[in-house]
């Protein structure tokens, strides 16, 4: 069975959800037999991945470095009798936008039908396609 053909942009043209692929005769008995391909979620509907992606990331970075981090170095610059800069709670958030940012890219590539097809076929990155090998 031959991979299916990504070379066309999800963007600009729909991925339907399954394809039936004709599959060669039998050599036992002559019959023949079609097969269902299902292209993963993530492939069908990159940004809804990628969105999906950045809130992931988003959240609990907003939450550790936002909320918890200054908390803590407030705590810290308390006992030592220092004062937290001000500025640094807006550059820890910053900071989580970026994280959740990368994120959301790394997600988006790894969408693309090409690197799907690419992460499928070696051993080594197979556990990292959306979907296993067919």
């Amino acid at each position: 069975m031959t991979d299916p053909d990504y070379s066309t942009s999800s963007t600009n043209v729909p991925q339907p959800a399954a394809e039936v692929v004709p599959v060669t005769a039998n050599p036992d008995d002559g019959s023949t037999r079609t097969a269902v391909v299902v292209s993963p979620t993530q492939v069908r509907r990159p940004w809804r991945s990628t969105a999906r992606t950045f809130l992931q990331a988003l959240i609990p970075t907003v939450l550790a470095l936002g909320v918890i981090v200054p908390e803590v170095v407030k705590i810290i610059l308390d006992e030592t009798g220092d004062a937290m800069p001000p500025r640094l709670r807006l550059i820890l958030l910053g900071i989580s936008a970026g994280v959740a940012g990368v994120a959301a890219a790394l997600a988006r590539i790894m969408a693309i039908p090409a690197v799907e097809v690419l992460l499928r076929r070696f051993k080594l990155t197979q556990f990292l396609a959306a979907a296993p090998k067919q």
